[in-house]
């Protein structure tokens, strides 16, 4: 009787049932209410925390293999998370309904990656509702090439430039960054050479909504203010819809004016956008510098690791000794003057 009920009511009545317990007592009705309370189950967010969790969902779909297809959101929150276990978990789940594999794996993550390919071996394409997978530790290039594979779909992604050994590795991610339509998350880990290695990364990504850089630079060359006024102007892109940007690192102001310019050409009528500079590395930079010339600058420095450029210049004013340090509003720059040959130098 209860197998034979029409499914529009089978499915008012489940739309009742808001506890896994009834769920889990629904499934003993019959086949029929079995595959209903497993879809409702598994279609919520799962979240592993740890081994035992990875083990329970196993086992479970293991049981009955056609019940991976029914995980849409699946979310890795353990830090110890058994490499080879957590792929034998992903093949089961990883199938084109699947809409967001979320998360971090530890190291390099092959197992997991292996899996995520064979599954998509044939044809990606039916793949198009995954709009994330998860970061693993170590970015390779192993992974890219995973991401690249759902670069149709996928709307957040990260990039770690750094974690690479080799100058060709980051050339062939470079020519390989068209056709990330859907992307609106971007996390970008980057050492650079000077300002215009940002551009040809980011002039890939046009429809942003948040974007989080780490830059690293051990360059010592700076872009005049002219030819870095003409080069913003002809070859960064604005992206209309940048909403929060978040830049860390420790570089010059050269390079971080254009960052500002790829949100809004008039960045300060845009409420909504937030930006965020971790300066820690640069504080630290600053301390080390004054310390040399006799000042101690640690005492007026913030205990947090977030400052501001025009925050550090009323810090500096206040300061014997560093008269010769000027803020420049206008481009967010600490200048350096040197009265004796008459001459200005951007320095952060």
């Amino acid at each position: 009787m209860w197998n034979d009920l029409p499914q529009e009511l089978l499915d008012k009545a489940f739309g009742y049932i808001d506890s896994k317990a009834q769920l889990a007592e629904c499934r003993l009705v019959c086949k029929r209410w079995c595959y209903q309370a497993d879809a409702i189950l598994l279609g919520q967010h799962i979240i592993l925390n740890n081994d035992g969790d990875v083990l329970q969902l196993y086992k479970f779909l293991n049981g009955n293999t056609t019940r991976g297809s029914l995980v849409r959101h699946l979310t890795l929150l353990g830090p110890c998370l058994h490499d080879y276990l957590l792929g034998q978990l992903v093949h089961l789940v990883f199938t084109p309904t699947m809409e967001k594999l979320e998360g971090r794996f530890e190291g390099h993550g092959s197992d997991i990656l292996f899996e995520i390919n064979s599954n998509a071996l044939d044809d990606a394409s039916g793949f198009d509702r995954l709009t994330v997978l998860p970061t693993p530790q170590e970015f390779t290039l192993m992974y890219f090439n995973t991401l690249a594979k759902f670069k149709r779909s996928l709307q957040s992604m990260a990039l770690h430039f750094t974690d690479l050994n080799h100058s060709l590795e980051e050339q062939y991610i470079g020519e390989h960054l068209l056709g990330f339509e859907a992307l609106r998350m971007l996390d970008l880990k980057i050492k650079i050479n000077n300002v215009t290695d940002v551009e040809q990364i980011l002039q890939h990504f046009n429809h942003l909504e948040q974007l989080e850089i780490t830059l690293d630079t051990e360059c010592t060359f700076i872009m005049s203010e002219k030819r870095l006024l003409e080069w913003t102007t002809s070859s960064v892109t604005v992206v209309k819809s940048l909403g929060i940007l978040k830049i860390r690192g420790c570089f010059f102001g050269d390079v971080f004016e254009p960052l500002l310019q790829i949100s809004q050409r008039k960045h300060h009528q845009t409420r909504h956008n937030r930006i965020t500079i971790q300066s820690k590395r640069i504080s630290k930079l600053l301390v080390n510098k004054f310390s040399h010339a006799g000042i101690d600058l640690t005492s007026h420095l913030p205990e947090t690791d977030y400052i501001t450029l025009a925050r550090l210049a009323l810090v500096l004013c206040s300061i014997d000794g560093t008269q010769h340090l000027q803020y420049d509003a206008n481009r967010k720059l600490m200048m350096y003057v040197n009265a004796e040959q008459e001459s200005t130098y951007t320095w952060l």
